[in-house]
């Protein structure tokens, strides 16, 4: 499994963006990207039975979008965690209702 919380795509420079992907052997089953335009990040990627991933992270843009799910801040850096099936698919994601850390 491969995170990579940096710059991908350039497409809301200077955002940065998260990356989720399963390997199976040198082949990526499914790449996925998250978030918003701030500093966003996943901090742990771990496989689950059926095949896909459970991804946990913070993200500190106002909005910030994972597979389809919109998720609005509750502060400076909030948690997510997000759900994919084996295709690459949200299955669900959620954010916590209050802050979890401050960058002050």
């Amino acid at each position: 499994m491969l995170v990579d919380d940096g710059d991908i795509g350039g497409t809301v420079a200077p955002a940065r963006r998260m990356l989720a992907s399963l390997l199976d052997g040198l082949v990526t089953s499914f790449a996925v990207s998250g978030g918003g335009t701030d500093d966003d990040s996943l901090n742990a990627v771990a496989a689950h039975g059926a095949g896909g991933v459970v991804a946990a992270g913070v993200f500190r843009s106002s909005m910030a979008t994972f597979g389809g799910v919109v998720m609005s801040s509750a502060g400076d850096y909030d948690a997510v965690l997000w759900k994919m099936n084996a295709e690459g698919t949200t299955l669900w994601a959620g954010a916590s209702t209050r802050p979890v850390f401050s960058s002050t």
